[in-house]
């Protein structure tokens, strides 16, 4: 029998500066017990959770260590760059990122990850779902509509 997996590049750079870790590593478990091969992509400041068969890689390094958005910018992209980059080598077919309410950086991975050839997988985070929608409901639709996302779930961080 020829077995056949999925390999997976969970790319967050949120991670543990947020809290959003123990999503991720949940995520990442369910992936493992279902048969797929998976590497979590996060910042620095999330710890090694230590799982088996999980490939770690902070490659979001010293993103939160600048106040200056411009500095910011260039580390997120630098790290989505690596992480994709890593996921291309590694032959991670699929790419879930998790966003938040910024539409333009998810605009920017979701672009990247269609120009690399990955199919994008998605979970939107909304701490203030009207919030992120009034700043950004062209960028949004657009990062949503068009870019031929796989699959959305969504997170809702409080009550609407």
């Amino acid at each position: 029998m020829n077995e056949t997996f999925v390999s997976v590049a969970v790319i967050e750079h949120v991670g543990g500066h947020g809290g959003m870790d123990y999503y991720d590593v949940g995520l990442c478990r369910g992936l493992l017990a279902a048969g797929c091969h998976v590497s979590l992509y996060t910042c620095d400041e999330t710890a090694d959770p230590a799982v088996a068969n999980l490939r770690f890689r902070p490659v979001f390094g010293r993103l939160f260590a600048s106040q200056n958005r411009w500095m910011r910018a260039c580390r997120f992209l630098k790290g989505v760059v690596a992480a994709l980059g890593n996921a291309v080598v590694q032959r991670e077919r699929v790419c879930h990122f998790h966003f938040f309410e910024h539409a333009l950086p998810e605009l920017a991975e979701v672009t990247l990850g269609k120009l690399c050839g990955r199919k994008i997988v998605a979970t939107f985070t909304m701490w203030n779902p009207w919030r992120g929608i009034k700043r950004h409901p062209g960028t949004l639709a657009f990062t949503v509509a068009s870019t031929g996302l796989s699959s959305i779930t969504t997170r809702l961080g409080r009550s609407w």
